[in-house]
C-alpha cells in the first residue's frame, strides 16, 4: 500500500505542475510548456512534447522511488523507520495532550 501511494502521489505531483504551467501560461503570458518557439506557435505533437515528456518523466521517477521504497520494504519490514521524520527536539505541543 505503501508503493502504492508513494507511486500515486509522485504522480500526482507531476500532474499538479503541469497545471501551474498551464494556467501560469494562460494567465501570465508565459512560455513555460514551450508551446512557442523562436517566436512561432507550435502546433499538434510538437506542442505537446514538453507536457508529455514531462509526465512520462514523472511516473518513471515516481514507479522508480516507489520500487525503491517496496525492496527496501520487502527486505527489512521495519525500514519505515527510515521513512518517518523524526524531530530530535520536543516542542509545546508535542508534551501537551488536548
Amino acid at each position: 500500500m505503501m508503493s502504492l501511494f508513494a507511486f500515486s502521489f509522485g504522480t500526482a505531483c507531476g500532474v499538479f505542475w503541469e497545471l501551474y504551467e498551464f494556467t501560469a501560461d494562460g494567465l501570465g503570458g508565459l512560455n513555460l510548456q514551450r508551446y512557442e518557439e523562436a517566436g512561432r506557435m507550435l502546433i499538434g505533437r510538437a506542442a505537446l512534447m514538453d507536457t508529455m515528456t514531462d509526465l512520462i518523466a514523472d511516473l518513471i521517477g515516481a514507479f522508480l522511488m516507489a520500487l525503491i521504497g517496496y525492496l527496501l520494504m520487502k527486505r527489512d519490514p521495519s525500514a519505515s523507520r527510515y521513512l518517518i521524520f523524526k524531530s530530535k527536539h520536543q516542542n509545546f505541543f508535542s508534551s501537551s495532550y488536548f
